[in-house]
């Protein structure tokens, strides 16, 4: 597992509290930004148009074909995700 995915692992584990205070609500969402961020820093795959392979696609749907050819750029403009070309 890379530092990442433990980090991820770790604030999932916290996210179960046994009392429901203001603080701990707070800290719940807190966590869940960071599980957020942190997913994010994994590259996930491209995903590439059947019918017109110009057309290169983020998880999120964002168009980024310009983005590896102008840029060369690993990030999704629109949605932050980490792209695995």
């Amino acid at each position: 597992m890379t530092d990442i995915e433990n980090a991820i692992k770790y604030y999932k584990s916290m996210i179960f509290p046994s009392d429901i205070s203001e603080t701990t609500l707070n800290a719940i969402s807190m966590n869940k930004l960071a599980i957020s961020a942190l997913e994010k820093q994994i590259p996930k795959s491209v995903s590439f148009d059947i019918n017109n392979h110009n057309n290169v696609y983020c998880y999120c749907g964002k168009n980024v074909r310009d983005l590896k050819d102008f840029y060369d750029n690993n990030f999704c403009i629109k949605c932050g995700r980490a792209l695995k070309w």
